[in-house]
């Protein structure tokens, strides 16, 4: 009895989950210049590692719309080079990042919005490398910003986003459901979203 006791006491308080925090990294009052892109939002995350938002100046149907760049300070070239750069947004008015930091990573949901905000990309920085995890199509109930109402959990390598409060799902379809109901998994085989 008292092993069972023991085991299970250990289990509620040794967890291996991480819990996201959001942080906040300095929003560059003026933005960094680039020779082929215009810069709409510069963040430093460190000395040598920025995120920015930006649209390529010479625009194609290819290339139209805002972009996630990561620039990180390159000690052979003494300079600034670009890491990674996502696909193009296309006609969204607005792209803004939100940074949620886990133990060694951190993971950027940057919100895309048209009249409304319509959805989120997800990318995970870690080792001065970005890979793109996937998008979901979801906002806050007024199709306003959700990234108030996320939570990012990690386990092992597996990733769970799970909401609260009333959102859209789907949105611009006005199919407003309760957070709670709606969870988002990552893993080695990509992202899957369950509705229940």
């Amino acid at each position: 009895m008292r092993l069972s006791l023991a085991i299970l006491l250990f289990t509620l308080f040794h967890s291996d989950t991480e819990i996201g925090q959001r942080i906040f990294p300095v929003l560059l009052k003026e933005n960094l210049k680039l020779n082929s892109f215009d810069i709409s939002k510069s963040y430093r995350l460190n000395d040598g590692e920025f995120i920015l938002i930006g649209k390529n100046k010479k625009q194609t149907l290819d290339t139209e719309g805002h972009r996630l760049l990561y620039l990180s300070a390159d000690s052979l070239k003494e300079r600034f080079t670009i890491k990674y750069l996502s696909k193009p947004k296309g006609e969204a008015y607005v792209y803004n990042p939100y940074f949620f930091e886990l133990k060694d990573e951190l993971i950027i949901v940057a919100e895309e919005g048209y009249e409304y905000m319509s959805g989120i990309d997800i990318y995970r920085l870690k080792n001065k490398k970005v890979d793109f995890l996937g998008y979901v199509p979801v906002s806050g109930d007024e199709r306003n910003s959700i990234a108030d109402k996320m939570k990012i959990e990690k386990e092992t390598d597996d990733y769970t986003i799970l909401f609260e409060g009333r959102i859209e799902y789907k949105a611009g379809t006005d199919n407003l459901i309760d957070g709670k109901t709606l969870k988002v998994s990552i893993d080695k085989n990509g992202l899957k979203i369950s509705t229940h």
